[in-house]
């Protein structure tokens, strides 16, 4: 199971925040939410993939414990370093890159 998990993490941290990007964008230009509203939901919905990954470990390697039985593979607990911090690097980038526009953007009465 853990070797389909880290793909699909991998993929999701890069997906997820460009797909979160042009919508909450789109909801601060058209006026839905306000600018700082924009920003907290971008990065709150571009940490889901982030915070989702390292729950499922977590639960794997308390499990493990639990049950004496293992869970996860050196490779799979070797990745989480690279996944954990790349996905930080993307959200911290992603956070900054979309406050600026937003807070650059036309609409100046929200």
């Amino acid at each position: 199971m853990d070797t389909m998990l880290v793909p699909v993490a991998a993929i999701s941290m890069l997906i997820v925040p460009v797909a979160c990007f042009v919508w909450k964008f789109n909801d601060v230009r058209s006026g839905l939410v306000s600018r700082i509203g924009g920003i907290g939901r971008y990065a709150a919905w571009s940490a889901t993939p982030l915070l989702a990954y390292v729950a499922i470990l977590f639960s794997f390697v308390g499990a493990e414990e639990l049950f004496n039985v293992s869970l996860v593979s050196e490779g799979y607990a070797r990745s989480v370093v690279v996944l954990g911090g790349g996905g930080l690097v993307i959200l911290a980038v992603g956070t900054v890159v979309f406050s600026i526009l937003v807070m650059s953007s036309g609409n100046k009465d929200t």
